[in-house]
């Protein structure tokens, strides 16, 4: 829902541009017309993504998505390989409420998140 995606930027006051993808319009064109929208306003030094391993996604990105195709200098996965069960933890130490919107079961035993 994208009111949820729009409290996380407002809480950080950091600016917020949605880029809407559509059936049928290259996803590298949408984020290319994105980062025309930020470009008007200040200069981008990276993007960041929250993939954690899938190494065909993170392989994809780093060839369509890089400096030569967008410009963008940097491409960042702070993420990477991180454990999720530190994650999880880090998550629940925070006592920042959250929904996780997708899990596997050896992830999160039943009852252990609330699923949105």
């Amino acid at each position: 829902h994208a009111s949820r995606g729009e409290r996380q930027p407002r809480h950080l006051d950091v600016s917020l541009v949605g880029v809407p993808l559509h059936p049928g319009v290259e996803y590298v064109d949408r984020l290319r017309a994105g980062l025309g929208v930020v470009r008007g306003r200040r200069e981008v030094a990276a993007l960041a993504f929250g993939d954690l391993h899938l190494e065909h996604i993170r392989a994809w990105r780093e060839d369509r998505l890089s400096s030569a195709n967008l410009g963008v200098p940097q491409l960042l996965y702070p993420l990477w390989h991180a454990s999720y069960s530190a994650l999880h933890a880090e998550l629940e130490a925070s006592g920042v409420p959250c929904e996780v919107s997708a899990l596997g079961p050896r992830i999160s035993p039943a009852g252990a998140l609330r699923v949105g």
